[in-house]
């Protein structure tokens, strides 16, 4: 099966952004990279160590909400993003200690150095890679967000959920300054603004269509915020505590990885992934990121945030195919939604027409990705590490394994006739985990699991039956007592049966309080 493998993700506007104004216009102000900032240049507004804020606030045109201000926004920052990228490139090949040093100290409020750490490191290898550009920005991208709703709670109660909603607060506004959330908004706001943070996280971004410039400023925005929060005498931000998945939800997840083939199988899997048409020859260097380095290496917080971007474009591809949809491939323009995983996973299309992709991926398919991305008790993976609530790392390799096997299956799926999959025991065993799963988070599957665990007690209070099946009796009679006195397996049978009932949705229907489970 062929599937619509357009040369670019981006659509015409969002490129012509991202691609033509945001870098042109690179020496319209000069960067002196021997500056320091005891004796600034007033034409320089970017030293090695932050922004110069208020100049560059003085850039930018009166704060509005259409698309021809984020244009002018976007135009006027141009330059400022070229210097941000000279003067990290210059501190990253300097082999500066201190002058890293200083960099990481002025980012004590993201409590995410070594991802910035990661970054400089990247920098130094190849100043123009273009996938570790991409990695960079999802990881910087994520850990900002985290971070400016932990400033936001300095003044406000409840953090929005949405990056986009965050930067409309006054809270925020409040505490860093209107100019720092414009400068904000222009970079990684609404779809008509740069829209950075979803452009990178839903997989849009082909090998050689983004700069580095932009995380660049984003680096050195997060470390004037830093320098601009000491400066209001703010030497503390509330900190909310990681996202972990419970040990329960780690022992559910039943496609586990056989950790001494990993390595040696990879190129190989990634072979196959390129002959079925799956990987795009603009989207190879991202994947040749994953499977050198960031796989076989343990990064598994870091590949997973490359993989999902990847794994949805490839679903999204293949979605616009069987649906006949091509131009869904595209980025959406501000009048639009993104065609992300939610809505592919759908029953139904917008229009009401029935979605044809849950066919095409079977119901073992199916059961995985909402089991991974969707259902409420399960890990709901993507959306907490695109949001920058997991610590990268800390991640498990059982997290990024299902999603390598859905990638084969899909593979599979496209083009079952290739030699690779019966020639590669690896790939086969891949396939058939997909092809035999079974729904583990699903209501219904919960539903079993608990029904399960209480008969399991149930069982083990045979030994408190007083009376056969004759009636006649079988103790002394003092069962009853036994069983309601003090008795912690009767307390844990309560409790089961109560979180069994009150957790179905015939509760909704019929309420049933505590007391009136009360025996």
């Amino acid at each position: 099966m062929e599937i619509a493998s357009p040369d670019t993700a981006l659509s015409p506007a969002v490129r012509r952004l991202i691609c033509g104004i945001g870098c042109d216009h690179c020496d319209q102000i000069r960067f002196d990279e021997n500056e320091s900032r005891s004796n600034a240049n007033s034409g320089c507004l970017v030293s090695t160590v932050d922004l110069r804020l208020d100049q560059i606030a003085a850039l930018l045109p009166a704060p509005d909400n259409t698309a021809e201000y984020f244009e002018k926004a976007v135009s006027a920052l141009a330059p400022v993003f070229a210097q941000c990228q000279h003067a990290l490139s210059s501190a990253a090949t300097a082999s500066n200690s201190d002058l890293q040093s200083i960099l990481l100290s002025k980012l004590w409020w993201t409590q995410s150095q070594q991802v910035f750490c990661d970054f400089m490191e990247m920098m130094k290898t190849d100043l123009t890679a273009c996938p570790e550009n991409i990695i960079s920005l999802l990881l910087v991208s994520a850990v900002l967000e985290r971070s400016l709703g932990n400033v936001y709670l300095l003044k406000g109660s409840q953090c929005p959920s949405m990056l986009k909603d965050l930067l409309a607060t006054e809270e925020l506004a409040d505490i860093l300054g209107v100019s720092v959330v414009q400068m904000l908004r222009v970079v990684m706001g609404p779809p008509i603004s740069l829209n950075l943070r979803n452009v990178a996280w839903h997989g849009f971004l082909a090998d050689g269509e983004l700069s580095n410039r932009y995380c660049c400023f984003l680096v050195l925005l997060a470390v004037s915020i830093g320098d601009l929060l000491s400066r209001k005498g703010i030497d503390k931000v509330p900190q909310r505590p990681y996202f972990t998945w419970t040990s329960e939800v780690q022992c559910k997840m039943l496609i586990s990885s056989p950790s001494s083939e990993k390595v040696s199988n990879l190129q190989a899997i990634k072979d196959v992934l390129v002959e079925s048409s799956l990987i795009q020859p603009q989207m190879d260097g991202q994947w040749q990121l994953i499977v050198s380095d960031l796989y076989p290496n343990d990064r598994c917080g870091y590949c997973l945030a490359l993989l999902l971007p990847l794994l949805e474009h490839c679903l999204r591809r293949v979605f616009a195919t069987v649906n006949s949809c091509p131009e869904r491939v595209l980025t959406a323009e501000s009048s639009a939604f993104y065609t992300t995983f939610s809505e592919m996973l759908e029953k139904t299309l917008p229009d009401g027409t029935t979605n044809k992709l849950p066919g095409f991926l079977t119901t073992p398919c199916m059961d995985l990705l909402q089991d991974l991305l969707i259902y409420p008790d399960g890990p709901r993976i993507r959306d907490h590490v695109s949001h920058g609530e997991i610590d990268f790392e800390a991640v498990d390799d059982k997290f990024v394994y299902p999603f390598v096997c859905f990638a084969v299956f899909l593979a599979h799926r496209l083009r079952p006739e290739l030699p690779s999959f019966t020639a590669n025991s690896c790939v086969q065993e891949m396939v058939q985990k997909i092809q035999f799963y079974r729904s583990v988070f699903h209501p219904v599957a919960i539903l079993q699991q608990k029904f399960c665990g209480l008969l399991t007690l149930l069982d083990k209070t045979r030994d408190f039956v007083q009376v056969s099946a004759d009636l006649e009796l079988l103790g002394d009679g003092d069962g009853p007592s036994k069983l309601c006195e003090d008795n912690e397996l009767f307390t844990r049978t309560q409790r089961e049966l109560t979180s069994l009932w009150q957790c179905q949705p015939w509760a909704k229907a019929c309420p049933v309080s505590k007391d009136d489970l009360d025996w």
